[in-house]
């Protein structure tokens, strides 16, 4: 057989596509991010976690913009089968490892949990796929109810993931059409915005990705758009090894702010948090 090396990780996708590009519609990419610490996390992984947590939690995204940057290089190169082809990332997320032995409430083989600093790195890389939306036809988290999953349960309860909020929260409110957006600064935080046209709503998410420092973000539309204050949603925990556990009070929740989100000042940002927010108005 032919061995792929990590110097060539195209390689397949080099003879597959030209070759198959008249008969595919999508072409498969997959990336799982490898967590390695196992939970609950120690003093000493803890202090790792946080150490480590900015390069961390843009990893699944570097791994989602990596699988977009070779597709599109296969793009507006004459052959039209080829430009037809829209790519799915039908497979993508963390793993704790590839190791068998589940993480502890789990019981099953490879019963992976996942943590709050999990999740800031999957909001990270929901946004990633959101900005590629032009090439991305498709982007499925591998399982829904299993040993990776977003939900997890137990022979007589269950709850959601701090993976399965991020996804519901994204589902729910992140709709429409992409508008551009630009942070300044070396600011820890990762946004991303759309415009639910049909509805009027305009929707932004803040991810914060600083292990232990608030953020005040200050938000600036075009003088046309009207909405002077927003409702919004934030989903966080104690620290970034929180997690969830089936038949306990859920650590990492998705939390309403308080009504009337002002959009005319600062908007505070705790650490480690992922911000939705919603705001009716016109102009856009």
């Amino acid at each position: 057989g032919v061995k792929i090396t990590e110097s060539e990780p195209n390689w397949w996708n080099d003879k597959v596509v030209p070759l198959c590009a008249a008969h595919m519609d999508l072409l498969s990419g997959h990336h799982y991010t490898e967590r390695k610490l196992k939970l609950p996390f120690s003093p000493g992984d803890m202090k790792k976690c946080e150490e480590g947590f900015v390069a961390y939690s843009g990893h699944v995204a570097g791994g989602v913009r990596g699988l977009v940057a070779d597709f599109r290089k296969r793009l507006g190169k004459g052959n039209a089968a080829v430009d037809r082809v829209r790519l799915a990332v039908d497979e993508w997320g963390i793993v704790r490892e590839w190791n068998p032995a589940p993480d502890p409430p789990g019981v099953g083989a490879f019963e992976h949990y996942y943590t709050l600093a999990d999740a800031v790195a999957i909001a990270r890389a929901m946004q990633e796929l959101l900005r590629s939306a032009d090439v991305v036809a498709m982007a499925n988290w591998a399982q829904t109810v299993n040993v990776i999953a977003t939900i997890k349960t137990s022979r007589n309860h269950a709850c959601l993931d701090p993976a399965g909020h991020v996804l519901a929260l994204y589902r729910a409110h992140l709709l429409g059409e992409l508008v551009p957006v630009t942070v300044g600064g070396d600011a820890t935080v990762d946004a991303v915005a759309t415009l639910d046209k049909k509805a009027g709503v305009l929707a932004v998410g803040l991810i914060h990705f600083s292990p232990n420092q608030e953020a005040a973000v200050t938000l600036r539309f075009p003088a046309s758009f009207k909405a002077p204050s927003a409702t919004g949603w934030r989903i966080n925990g104690p620290n970034l090894g929180a997690t969830n556990a089936p038949g306990q009070p859920e650590v990492v929740t998705t939390t309403p702010l308080p009504d009337g989100v002002k959009l005319d000042g600062p908007i505070a940002l705790p650490a480690h948090s992922i911000t939705v927010l919603t705001a009716k108005g016109g102009g856009l």
